[in-house]
């Protein structure tokens, strides 16, 4: 109850100092659950070994623009896991815009018990940011505000808070902590009190038997100014191997989940989202692959109690 009371008080003060904060668009990722340092930077201290994920998302196939995403993690803890430094860099494509971020990260881990833990992590981001005009269809095709394509790199940093125990998780999270854009084919940077994201995140395992697992996880996603979105998950794990489940997500869309497990280092992972709304006439989907990886120490696999659901 302690525990819970702390973090509490620690995640509620740090909603107060940054009350109404939104930012830019941020990257959409279905699995997010499998990996959760890809959402939240004091998530990189969850595991006690070398371990990473990397992933691809094609959004909306079939639509002319549609988003495309990839992104790489790694992550190496020392001293006693208590401190972890981590390599991140996340590449999304929309339209015209190509943004790339590569983002180095540490997170602390304080130990309240022997399977709580409550991590603090900070990652400060290089964000490269390109606008290619030239490629877009004009009415009018001399228009001089579109003959050249603008290209800036801006610093960003994000920010995350984690309590992780064997059978469940809590996080919040602060993506990006300035506001990066181009405007008037110049970078820009700022803090924008009106312009942050807000992700908080929650999970809980149910044992079933022996050989089974049952996960409930959610992921709430805050911006001021736009609809609150969530995303409702649930996996059924069979002896650690085999994961199989749904998401829903308010903003209408139906996920099917499907991971395995192939070595005790790598797991392969698979999701496919459908849309319910207007924009399942003009696409087929969205499909997402992920593969995980973490060390092996004396034939255990590091870090499997740490939950992925």
């Amino acid at each position: 109850m302690k525990t819970m009371k702390r973090f509490f008080y620690i995640t509620v003060s740090s909603l107060l100092l940054g009350a109404g904060l939104t930012a830019q668009n941020q990257f959409n990722l279905s699995q997010y659950m499998l990996y959760h340092a890809f959402v939240n930077p004091a998530a990189i201290g969850n595991y006690e070994q070398l371990n990473g994920a990397v992933y691809h998302r094609s959004q909306w196939v079939g639509f002319n623009g549609a988003p495309t995403s990839q992104g790489f993690n790694m992550n190496l803890p020392f001293k006693s896991a208590r401190h972890t430094i981590g390599l991140a860099y996340l590449h999304d494509q929309i339209g015209a815009n190509n943004n790339n971020e590569i983002s180095l990260g540490y997170a602390y881990k304080a130990r309240l018990t022997a399977k709580t833990s409550l991590l603090f992590g900070l990652m400060a981001t290089a964000n490269i940011m390109r606008t290619s005009y030239t490629t877009l269809a004009l009415n009018d095709a001399v228009d001089p505000s579109f003959n050249n394509n603008a290209t800036a790199v801006l610093p960003n940093f994000k920010y995350g808070m984690y309590l992780q125990n064997e059978r469940y998780y809590v996080g919040i999270a602060v993506p990006n902590l300035m506001e990066n854009k181009i405007a008037s084919g110049k970078g820009a940077v700022a803090f924008n009190a009106d312009n942050l994201h807000y992700y908080l995140q929650a999970g809980y395992l149910f044992r079933l038997d022996e050989k089974s697992d049952l996960g409930l996880s959610t992921l709430v996603k805050q911006v001021s100014g736009s609809p609150l979105q969530a995303d409702l998950n649930l996996q059924y794990v069979y002896n650690k191997k085999f994961g199989i489940g749904a998401s829903y997500r308010t903003s209408k869309d139906l996920v099917a989940l499907i991971n395995f497990r192939i070595t005790p280092m790598f797991k392969l992972a698979y999701s496919y989202d459908y849309t319910l709304s207007a924009l399942r006439k003009y696409n087929s989907g969205s499909h997402e692959i992920m593969l995980i990886f973490n060390m092996v120490n004396d034939k255990k696999v590091i870090g499997a109690q740490v939950p992925s659901f």
